[in-house]
């Protein structure tokens, strides 16, 4: 079975609403991997003030190599943590439940990462509690998981307004990776393009199809596209939008040896509400770098009401239904995968990778 998402009406980003939805997704856990109970805020000054939801990380493995850790961390008064530095300790739990004696493991220090179009209004030197319709992310950090199992992690802020607050999630670490990473070849798959319209619903290309010019819903066929050469597909539909991220395949990307960056997400259904956001400033992206590398978003669902996934996804993904999106990878001109971000993608380190990349 496909990863279960509650269903809701396509919608529109307002700024504010938005930014409580994704402040609700981090506290919920944004449909990682399974996890122990997440300590709970408290306003009182005692024990743990802090909610840590590291289960914004997908896809960790006990490889003993460093990789990516993401974490949300949430103040009292379901207010966002922004800014700054935390410090982070982890430790081991055990193989079968969160509640083993920790066994103390690594330290690092997060930094924090926006939501793309989510960040504060000005850069904050220490980690500061505020409402989420201000500013919501993720902090940051690179360790090395040894053993499979159940890990926590620590998370301490000096914070500007409340002094020391602390916090501790659980989170699962698997015997080895489920979705490409980095130095694997990019499976090679053939994604639905403008060229698939009247074959395929438009909401399979993109679930936002449903609300631009409201041509088309989920489950609705649109009018044919015109179709270039080699699987090139011209923007000949209003109903999609940012039509130049569904101009090619990560096939004929391959083939051409062509740099490509390939986002998984459905900004209409993405539980996390992190899709939308994170789908239009990489279309912002693709008008500024288009002549360096290719740029693709692969819609999740095929058909959303009937469960049915799109191939794309479910090859690159969708590996033992541990699949989640969004996922964001940059993919060199040798097929090989470079970077890759779950969840809450570094925008910054997308750009100056980009910015490697010869101009043609």
């Amino acid at each position: 079975m496909p990863p279960m998402r509650a269903p809701m009406p396509p919608m529109r980003w307002r700024p504010h609403a938005l930014a409580a939805l994704l402040l609700v997704a981090l506290v919920a856990g944004c449909g990682g991997q399974g996890s122990g109970e997440a300590a709970q805020p408290s306003d009182d000054g005692a024990g743990e003030q802090l909610t840590v939801q590291p289960r914004a990380s997908y896809d960790l493995a006990a490889t003993g190599e460093a990789e990516r850790f993401i974490t949300g961390v949430v103040a009292p008064g379901n207010k966002s943590l922004v800014g700054g530095t935390v410090d982070m300790e982890f430790a081991f739990l055990g193989t079968e439940q969160a509640s083993g004696t920790p066994q103390p493991g690594p330290t690092a220090q997060g930094r924090f990462l926006a939501v793309p179009r989510n960040a504060p209004e000005r850069p904050l030197e220490q980690p500061t509690a505020v409402p989420p319709a201000e500013a919501v992310g993720v902090y940051e950090t690179e360790v090395a998981f040894d053993q499979p199992g159940f890990w926590q992690v620590t998370v301490t802020a000096e914070t500007a307004d409340a002094g020391t607050m602390r916090g501790t999630g659980a989170f699962h670490v698997a015997e080895q990776h489920l979705v490409p990473q980095v130095g694997d070849q990019a499976p090679d798959v053939t994604n639905l393009t403008m060229s698939d319209l009247g074959q395929v619903p438009k909401a399979a290309i993109d679930s936002r199809a449903g609300e631009a010019g409201g041509a088309a819903g989920a489950g609705e066929a649109g009018e044919a596209g015109e179709a270039g050469e080699a699987g090139e597909a011209g923007e000949s539909d209003p109903a999609i939008p940012d039509p130049h991220l569904h101009r090619t395949t990560i096939s004929a990307a391959l083939e051409r040896q062509q740099p490509f960056v390939v986002l998984f997400a459905t900004p209409v259904w993405c539980k996390s509400r992190f899709c939308g956001p994170i789908t239009e400033a990489m279309a912002d992206l693709a008008q500024q770098y288009d002549d360096r590398a290719a740029f693709i978003h692969v819609e999740v669902w095929r058909d959303y009401e009937s469960r049915e996934l799109n191939d794309a996804y479910d090859a690159w993904v969708n590996k033992a239904d541990e699949g989640r999106e969004p996922w964001l990878f940059a993919v060199g001109s040798d097929g090989v995968v470079e970077q890759r971000w779950d969840n809450v993608p570094d925008l910054d380190a997308v750009e100056s990778w980009l910015q490697q990349l010869p101009a043609s």
